[in-house]
C-alpha cells in the first residue's frame, strides 16, 4: 500500500471517529447521557429529549450547533481531501480552511462542556467517552489532510 492511499484510508478512519463522537449522547454521562443534541433520559424506556424540550439555557444549543456544524465542516474538507487526492489534484486540498473548521469544532465543544456541567446543576455527571473521540478524529483528519497535500 502506498503512502498515499495509507493517508487517504486514515483519512476517512478520522473521519469516522468524527462522525461518532460528535452524534454520541455520551459527552457527560451520568443517571442520563448527555450529547450535543440533547439529553437520553432513561426511566422505564430510553428517549432523546432536545435543548428546547428542555428548556434548558440557549446557550447550550448554539454551542452544541456550533460544535455539530464545524465538525461537519470538517468531515466535508477531509472528504473533499480524500477525492482530491484520488484525482491527483493535491494542489486543490483545502488545509487552510480545514484547519480553521477544525478549530471551530474545539473551541465551542470545549466551552459546551463546561457550560452543560453548570447549566444543568441538577444533574451529576461525569466526562464520557465521545468528546474525546470527537476531538480525536477532528484533530486526526486537519493533520492527515495536510500530510495529503505535502506529502510528507
Amino acid at each position: 500500500m502506498t503512502r498515499q492511499r495509507t493517508l487517504v484510508v486514515a483519512t476517512a478512519a478520522a473521519c469516522v471517529a468524527a462522525l461518532w463522537g460528535m452524534l454520541a449522547n455520551a459527552w457527560l454521562v451520568g443517571h442520563d447521557r448527555i450529547g450535543l443534541l440533547g439529553v437520553e433520559m432513561c426511566a422505564d424506556y430510553c428517549e432523546v429529549k432536545s435543548w428546547g424540550d428542555l428548556h434548558a439555557p440557549a446557550e447550550l444549543f448554539w454551542l452544541g450547533g456550533l460544535t455539530l456544524l464545524g465538525a461537519i465542516h470538517t468531515i466535508g474538507f477531509a472528504i473533499h481531501a480524500i477525492v482530491q487526492a484520488h484525482r491527483g489534484r493535491l494542489d486543490k486540498i483545502r488545509v487552510g480552511w480545514t484547519i480553521a473548521s477544525a478549530v471551530t469544532t474545539l473551541v465551542p465543544g470545549a466551552i459546551f462542556l463546561v457550560r452543560a456541567q453548570s447549566a444543568l446543576r441538577g444533574e451529576a455527571a461525569s466526562l464520557g467517552y465521545a468528546p474525546f473521540v470527537e476531538a480525536a478524529g477532528v484533530i486526526a483528519a486537519a493533520v492527515l489532510v495536510r500530510q495529503l497535500r505535502t506529502g510528507r
